[in-house]
């Protein structure tokens, strides 16, 4: 099942959360936000008109996959230096673009992704499906990931 199976707007999913809230411990309902995408943005990031705020390290990145005609619907550097609130926890950083149907946008991404060190999924993200870069290990690999994935993208986008 998927969260559009229970909710059609993410103003549904706000109103779900904030009932939950009564029954949730201040951790279980940090991570009900967070799981959910409603968690506001804490972390060390830039604001980018038309996107909204990103994680510093990954905006250049947003900056051309949208300017590549790419939709980012969610993304997270993972990195525990920009989200000092989350240092006790280790997740993955991800970048996440609509499906918009054009297999071939999406393919192409994928060949990108596919020599580096992230993986490539395909799941809903805020009520949309999307495609998912994803990225995980210390903040040293990871930080070394999002530069190579930026010089790749500024060579492979460029050539359009």
């Amino acid at each position: 099942m998927k969260p559009s199976d229970y909710f059609k707007t993410m103003e549904e999913v706000k109103a779900y959360v904030e009932g939950q809230r009564p029954y949730l411990s201040d951790e279980e309902y940090k991570s009900l936000k967070l799981a959910t995408g409603l968690n506001e943005q804490m972390g060390k990031h830039v604001e980018i008109e038309g996107v909204g705020q990103i994680d510093k390290t990954i905006a250049p990145i947003i900056i051309l996959l949208n300017q590549c005609g790419y939709c980012t619907n969610s993304s997270c550097s993972g990195l525990k230096s920009e989200h000092e609130e989350w240092k006790d926890y280790d997740f993955r950083g991800y970048i996440a673009v609509v499906d918009d149907g054009d297999e071939i946008k999406k393919n192409k991404l994928r060949d990108i992704v596919s020599a580096l060190p992230f993986s490539f999924e395909e799941e809903e993200v805020y009520l949309k499906q999307a495609y998912i870069v994803r990225v995980s290990g210390t903040d040293e690999h990871k930080n070394k990931s999002w530069e190579m994935l930026q010089k790749k993208l500024e060579e492979c986008l460029a050539l359009e």
